[in-house]
């Protein structure tokens, strides 16, 4: 299968402190038509930053040192503003972690579908009419009509994240990030949401970034998954074979601190703190020699 996304080499750092701090160091990942890549980390790990390179929405203070991403041929890194904006909610779509901040109070959800329906595929307000009402039937729906007459604080979260799902979808775009998609819904309705994300991305073949701190999750609905830790990927593979027979001392120390149900919860053993005080040391090594390598 041919590549959606290759990130090369990517180094990105914000200011702070009166200085620049990496935030994401030496990444390379490869996202491929029609999957879903699993991007997994703890908190602070740097893998929300990386989806926040792709969509084009950095906090001011970061920057791109180094390296390259390409996205369906496209040197996207060097288009310009414009250029990413025909992408981003067309080709490129977004699936956030909280539901209710993500979308408007005080409008409709029929007003906020129908926009994107309007804005990106130049459809007639007739035509948005029709296609949001379809849209909530995909996406499992009960009385859509009523729903898309709601404002967002009257639907449940479950309900404010599958209107979320229709709209990323509703373009049929090539790539979906899915920045911790779940995280905010109860463990019932988290199954719900992600049997329904991999029930349209097979239908779709759209290829899905799905960015999470649970390695449950990734066994369910991913085909890759890479491993990140102080910015810098420590694994990457497919799922079989990182569940299976992992190779770095941090995955190993992962998979054994996640939960299962076929195993008892007292049988679980953190990260042990040395590991994670080694990868850090590691990080500010490799920070060093590139500053290093860039003042020679």
């Amino acid at each position: 299968m041919s590549a959606v996304l290759t990130v090369e080499e990517l180094d990105v750092s914000i200011r702070y402190g009166g200085r620049n701090q990496p935030i994401l160091r030496d990444i390379n990942l490869e996202l491929r038509k029609g999957e879903v890549h699993g991007l997994v980390g703890e908190s602070g790990a740097g893998k929300s930053m990386l989806g926040r390179v792709i969509l084009d929405i950095m906090p001011s203070t970061a920057t791109i040192d180094g390296g390259r991403i390409h996205f369906n041929g496209k040197n996207w890194l060097g288009l310009s503003k414009k250029q990413k904006r025909r992408c981003l909610g067309l080709e490129i779509t977004l699936i956030p972690q909280d539901p209710m901040t993500s979308l408007n109070p005080v409008r409709r959800v029929k007003d906020q579908i129908e926009d994107v329906l309007q804005f990106h595929l130049k459809h007639t307000r007739s035509e948005a009419k029709d296609r949001a009402l379809e849209l909530l039937e995909e996406v499992h729906v009960r009385n859509p009509e009523r729903v898309l007459r709601q404002f967002p604080h009257e639907l449940s979260g479950g309900m404010r994240q599958r209107v979320l799902i229709a709209m990323a979808f509703c373009c049929q775009p090539t790539l979906i990030i899915a920045d911790e998609p779940t995280t905010a819904l109860d463990v019932s309705v988290q199954r719900q949401i992600l049997r329904l994300i991999r029930e349209l991305q097979i239908n779709s073949g759209t290829s899905i970034l799905f960015i999470t701190h649970d390695l449950g999750v990734v066994a369910k609905i991913c085909d890759h998954v890479s491993l990140i830790h102080t910015g810098r990927i420590l694994e990457s593979g497919p799922v079989e074979k990182i569940f299976g027979a992992p190779e770095h001392e941090y995955s190993r120390a992962l998979i054994q601190a996640t939960p299962r149900y076929d195993r008892p919860s007292d049988d679980l053993i953190p990260v042990p703190a040395e590991l994670t005080a080694r990868l850090r040391n590691e990080a500010l090594t490799y920070d060093q020699r590139r500053l290093a390598k860039s003042n020679a």
